[in-house]
């Protein structure tokens, strides 16, 4: 295997781990705002469906949605996207 081969799946093995990352950053934060997924996806102009989905990291975000999220969730994008190991 050539080296680009390791490049390409280790970014893609990052995206993964950071979609998921994300997604249960945003499950906690809802969860304590008391939140449903109905209750969530009103305030972002989705369905519940895909904020269920974002949250368990099946499904890309785009900027707009995770800006939409972390205004409805009252926390700053940063929050949702800090590598864990920043300080």
């Amino acid at each position: 295997m050539s080296s680009i081969v390791y490049i390409v799946d280790g970014l893609e093995r990052y995206a993964v781990e950071a979609r998921v990352r994300i997604g249960r950053r945003i499950g906690a934060l809802r969860e304590q705002a008391g939140q449903s997924h109905h209750d969530l996806a009103v305030c972002t102009g989705m369905i519940p469906d895909a904020v269920a989905q974002i949250e368990r990291g099946e499904v890309d975000i785009g900027l707009a949605e995770l800006s939409r999220l972390a205004r409805a969730l009252g926390a700053p994008m940063s929050a949702l996207v800090a590598d864990e190991a920043s300080p």
